[in-house]
Order: structure tokens, then C-alpha cells, then sequence
């Protein structure tokens, strides 16, 4: 494990590199944002700076899919309650618990897009702890409700895009647990899978409505019954609201995003 003064010296060495670099001019580079990509890079230097790269390419060229923005300008899509963060509590290794209810998904009000940009507001609610920069974060797939027109969003330039993301994004592990499945899913999986890469394929664990298989990894006690647990029930409106109160945070922290399009699309 890393003294505090070793993670300095790691600190300071990426800044110094991003700052070398006209390309990062407008990327956020404050301790908090660059240990993201320290810690799931083991804290290599050179590995984090070239998923810095990676990730910042794929930004300029899907801008589209990532948030800009305060979560409360976004009300409209934030209150279709597709997505949730389970408050204070944590899977059996340590990682925040996001819950993703994709069949509450209106596809006549959300795009693909605006879908990955709800998940982008929830995210930076909490990928600034240092807790959860250490050890990842749990993702629970709710694929009840899951729809044809949802099933039209598996082009092949949206699951490019979405591996990509799913690789490239600072986490330090991002585990899927997959729950509520049915044939037009499994569909989905076929379509998906060849998409993915190896170690992405290793994350994700499918487990039905098969609760005690889930338990496994995520104790009872703080699942909601929906999930077989004994912890309370989902409370979406308590929840956004907690999005909402750190609505100014979570534009500041977003903004270097807005910048860096704009800057793109004028060059």
C-alpha cells in the first residue's frame, strides 16, 4: 500500500504531464479526478496517462454521450427514476451499489444518449470518495420491463461506444450483476457480448431472479425487497433530491467536459 507522500509523488508526476500538453488545457486535473485513473491503473503513472488519453478521445469523438450540466436542468429524465444509488452502504468487497432500472426507460423521452448521461450525473455523486475510488463500484442491471424499442438502441456504433466506456471509465472495478432476465435479453447478450472485451466479459454475473445468487455478492440487509433483501424500500424521490442538493458540485465537476466540447467543435 502507498504512503500518502508516494501517492503525492504519483500525483504530481501525471499532472505535470497533462499539464506539458496543450491537449488537457481545458481537462479537469484536481487530485480528486486524476486518483481515479491512479487507482485503477494501479497507480502507473504512464498507464494512467494513456487512459487519460484513451478516455479523452473517446470523449471528443462521442461528446453527445457525456454529461454537461447541472443533474437539476435534467429533471425531466432524471425523474423517469431509471437510475439510483443505494446511500451509505456497500457490496461485500467495499464497492457503492448503483442500481439501473433500464425497463423504467420511456424511449420516447430518453435517447441512448440521454441515458448515459443520467448515469454520468449519479456517478459523480460519489466518484470523488476516496472509499470508492479504492474499491469500484457494484451495478445491479434491473432488465425488468425491458422493451423492443430498447432492444432497437443495440447498434453497433452504441455498443462500440459503450465497451469503449465501459473500459476506458476511472473505476477502480466496475462489477455487473445482471437480474429480472428473459428471452429478449438474452437476445440482447448475444448481440452484445462479441462487443466486449475479455476482462469485461470476467464482470459480469447473471443471476435471474436467483436473489441468493445475488446475496453472494451483495449482502441482504442493504438490498431493497425488490432484490429479496431486508433493507428499505427504493425511495426515488428521497434520492433525487439528494442528486438535486449537489446539483452545483456536480456541474463543477462536469464543466472541463462542456469546455473541451466546445473547444473541439470549433476546431
Amino acid at each position: 500500500m502507498l504512503s500518502d507522500e508516494d501517492i503525492q509523488k504519483h500525483l504530481l508526476k501525471l499532472q505535470k504531464s497533462l499539464k506539458a500538453d496543450k491537449k488537457f488545457q481545458n481537462f479537469r486535473k484536481d487530485d480528486a479526478y486524476l486518483l481515479r485513473f491512479l487507482h485503477c491503473t494501479d497507480f502507473s503513472v504512464h498507464q494512467a496517462y494513456r487512459r487519460i488519453d484513451d478516455f479523452y478521445e473517446l470523449f471528443l469523438e462521442y461528446p453527445d454521450w457525456f454529461a454537461t450540466g447541472s443533474p437539476i436542468e435534467s429533471k425531466h429524465l432524471i425523474e423517469q427514476n431509471t437510475r439510483i444509488i443505494l446511500p451509505g452502504v456497500r457490496d461485500r468487497d467495499g464497492r457503492r451499489i448503483f442500481i439501473s432500472k433500464l425497463g423504467n426507460i420511456d424511449v420516447g423521452q430518453m435517447s441512448a444518449e440521454q441515458s448515459a448521461r443520467v448515469d454520468e450525473f449519479w456517478l459523480e455523486l460519489i466518484m470523488d470518495e476516496q472509499e470508492t475510488q479504492c474499491t469500484g463500484l457494484s451495478v445491479i442491471l434491473d432488465m425488468k420491463g425491458y422493451s423492443w424499442r430498447m432492444f432497437r438502441w443495440l447498434t453497433p456504433s452504441n455498443m462500440r461506444f459503450g465497451s469503449k466506456k465501459a473500459d476506458l471509465y476511472p473505476c477502480k472495478e466496475l462489477v455487473y450483476h445482471i437480474v429480472n432476465t428473459s428471452m429478449l435479453i438474452n437476445a440482447s447478450v448475444k448481440l452484445v457480448w462479441p462487443f466486449l472485451t475479455a476482462k469485461l466479459k470476467e464482470r459480469f454475473h447473471f443471476h435471474f431472479d436467483d436473489w441468493e445468487s445475488l446475496h453472494k455478492h451483495i449482502t441482504p440487509d442493504v438490498l431493497p425487497p425488490e432484490y429479496g433483501g431486508t433493507g428499505p424500500e427504493l425511495n426515488f424521490e428521497k434520492l433525487n433530491q439528494w442528486l438535486y442538493d449537489n446539483s452545483e458540485q456536480v456541474a463543477e465537476n462536469l464543466k472541463h467536459q462542456h469546455i473541451s466540447s466546445i473547444k473541439h467543435i470549433k476546431s
